[in-house]
């Protein structure tokens, strides 16, 4: 019983680790935004956490354009420009008292680098397939990324 237990808060707090697939919370600075750029025309970014990859937030942003798309009326989006949003910060430990208060004493070779991964995306959207690279049915790339992310059924907040 308690090996289950254990088990079970270990997998709750390693997923709640990972960034999901959510608007962009202020408090915990990761999820997607969007805006309106012209008539069927959006930006889209998504930033991540130290727990989510690059990949992630590759398919986020496509998820989230089709998601835009499909709900404008249109099939087909295309992405005109993308652009790396990653980060990199440095964190550093300190030495703590024993109620938890930072003591303010650095310790030797005790900072690191955590990769926060972010991306932004221009896209346009389209009755009919307009041609050419980087363009997606919406409704399918949709369907194959929420299966790939257990994300079926979901509804957004």
């Amino acid at each position: 019983m308690m090996k289950t237990f254990a088990a079970l808060l270990f997998l709750t707090l390693l997923t709640g680790c990972a960034t999901g697939y959510h608007p962009y919370q202020f408090l915990g600075g990761y999820g997607y935004s969007d805006a309106v750029l012209a008539e069927g025309s959006y930006k889209i970014e998504f930033k991540g956490n130290g727990y989510t990859s690059q990949e992630q937030v590759d398919d986020f942003v496509l998820l989230r354009a089709a998601e835009l798309t499909l709900e404008s009326g249109a099939l087909f989006f295309k992405v005109v420009s993308s652009k790396d949003q990653g980060r990199t910060k440095v964190i550093d430990a300190f030495s703590r008292d024993a109620m938890g208060r930072e003591g303010g004493v650095r310790l030797g070779g005790s900072s690191m680098r955590a990769r926060y991964p972010g991306k932004s995306i221009k896209v346009q959207t389209f009755a009919d397939n307009p041609g050419g690279a980087r363009v997606y049915r919406a409704a399918a790339a949709q369907q194959r990324l929420m299966k790939k992310y257990g994300l079926e059924g979901f509804q957004k907040p």
